[in-house]
């Protein structure tokens, strides 16, 4: 009796095997037998029924179910890119993806689909968001009039200081931890919040 492996499918199969009657003897002191050669299926038959042997064993089963997925198509399947993840710049996107067998089963594991040579497919990718920004107002202090000649509005023009060396808050000229916003270069606002006083330079 050979046994051999399960028939080539994709899914549900059947794996068969050889059954043959085996003519044997068994030696005086033993209770082993010995075979001797082949012989017809019908003397194994001893019973005319149930095909039992000279030992009552009944025939073994020459076919079994099992089975094989050496024939099925493997590809990667996955879901649709989820939205930009929450963040101040840059971030990323997921999404979901899993290996599938033309068999239809759903919880094949991803090795499979690398043993057939699957490619992967990415299952992130970079993305930009701005969903948890902070936003306050700046003003450059190094401005410069618009194109290439002097800008008509009188409060752009250039000085004999170049404007981008003048910072109106150099001199810190907030009080009490007050912090100073330049507005152009020789203009300034104080932020007095959080210093306990007020005023225009947070002096009172």
């Amino acid at each position: 009796m050979s046994k051999t492996q399960c028939a080539a499918s994709c899914g549900p199969s059947t794996s068969t095997r050889e059954v043959e009657c085996r003519r044997v003897k068994t030696a005086k002191g033993s209770k082993k037998p010995v075979d001797v050669s082949a012989a017809p299926p019908e003397l194994c038959n001893t019973d005319g029924k149930r095909f039992m042997d000279s030992f009552a064993v009944e025939k073994p089963q020459a076919e079994a179910p099992c089975n094989d997925y050496s024939l099925c198509i493997y590809k990667i399947q996955c879901n649709p890119w989820q939205t930009c993840q929450a963040d101040c710049g840059k971030s990323k996107q997921e999404r979901e993806c899993w290996c599938w067998r033309s068999d239809g089963a759903l919880d094949v594991p991803m090795s499979e689909c690398d043993a057939y040579g699957v490619t992967q497919e990415p299952t992130e990718k970079p993305c930009e968001n701005f969903d948890a920004c902070s936003y306050m107002w700046h003003v450059e202090t190094g401005r410069t009039p618009f194109g290439a000649g002097v800008c008509s509005d009188p409060s752009y023009q250039l000085s004999s200081k170049r404007s981008e060396d003048v910072d109106a808050c150099a001199d810190a000229p907030c009080l009490n931890g007050g912090l100073c916003y330049p507005i152009d270069a020789e203009q300034y606002t104080c932020n007095c919040d959080d210093t306990g006083f007020s005023g225009s330079i947070c002096q009172i």
